[in-house]
């Protein structure tokens, strides 16, 4: 998985719906666009794509996602280039966190320049679909997540704003996470901060499946620590799918999250609690 950065300049594309686009988000959980990615033809699907605005203020990060698709050639997103026949290089995004930089705030650049990964590189770059070193998307991820909870009051020890880019993503709305010894899938539902917290808000911090609760076995370090589970199967949602945080979202452990998708599969929560019953009973 690669980490690619995206560019904006409003000088010259002026998006008019912008705030539909984060108005969708934060209602659904999920906004898929597409977005010029410059020259490059390299972004592949399940690559980190961070969006940056530039050449106006305020500058800086202030969309992030991962990318559905290939790049692809479409008509150009300069209306007077596209009326000269001329071609550019698109790719799809699934946004999980997209800001309206004339509304809110953003991680402007001073604050990319003054941190030590960060600062070694350019985010004066003009140029759409450039590729970020690993090192520096880690900080970079580390950064804007400590930054989006700032913004939404979200506490920082949840295990959503700890996901770094080491983190193996593929196909289109999956993520694939691999731990020191656990693999799990994530989906892009289970990804959005916002929807994160409207489940855990009304569910608690207890797993769903085995009940477990951090902070009971680890005290305050364990505190609001849980993985958020999406229960619809992925093959079932369509592209006019609206997330229900509270019907569509569960607490889950980091082991049972991995069990429920061991082998690639979809266990539910009852039919993962029923085997865990019967291992129980026959003693093994």
């Amino acid at each position: 998985m690669a980490t690619y950065l995206l560019t904006w300049n409003p000088k010259k594309f002026i998006w008019t719906d912008i705030q539909d686009c984060v108005d969708a988000l934060y209602n659904t959980g999920l906004h898929t666009g597409r977005w010029s990615c410059g020259n490059t033809r390299r972004i592949k699907p399940g690559d980190r794509i961070f969006l940056m605005r530039q050449r106006q203020e305020p500058r800086g990060v202030f969309a992030s996602g991962l990318a559905i698709c290939d790049c692809y050639e479409d008509e150009h997103w300069d209306p007077i280039r596209a009326g000269d026949g001329d071609l550019a290089l698109f790719v799809m995004i699934n946004f999980d966190t997209l800001l309206n930089p004339d509304k809110e705030s953003i991680l402007e650049r001073n604050l990319l320049l003054h941190d030590g990964e960060t600062a070694s590189f350019n985010w004066d770059t003009q140029s759409s679909g450039v590729s970020i070193p690993d090192k520096v998307a880690a900080a970079l991820e580390k950064m804007w997540a400590n930054f989006i909870a700032r913004k939404d009051k979200e506490p920082i020890t949840s295990d959503m704003a700890v996901m770094l880019p080491q983190e193996i993503r593929h196909q289109d709305v999956n993520e694939f996470i691999e731990g020191a010894k656990v693999r799990i899938y994530v989906n892009a539902y289970e990804r959005n901060i916002r929807a994160r917290k409207i489940c855990l808000e009304h569910y608690g911090y207890e797993c769903s499946v085995c009940g477990m609760n951090f902070q009971a076995v680890y005290g305050d370090l364990g505190k609001e620590y849980i993985q958020v589970h999406h229960i619809k199967p992925l093959h079932t949602i369509g592209k006019q799918y609206r997330l229900d945080p509270i019907n569509d979202l569960r607490p889950v452990c980091a082991n049972c999250h991995a069990m429920i998708h061991r082998y690639n599969q979809n266990l539910s929560i009852d039919e993962l609690k029923k085997i865990m019953i019967e291992v129980a009973g026959s003693g093994a």
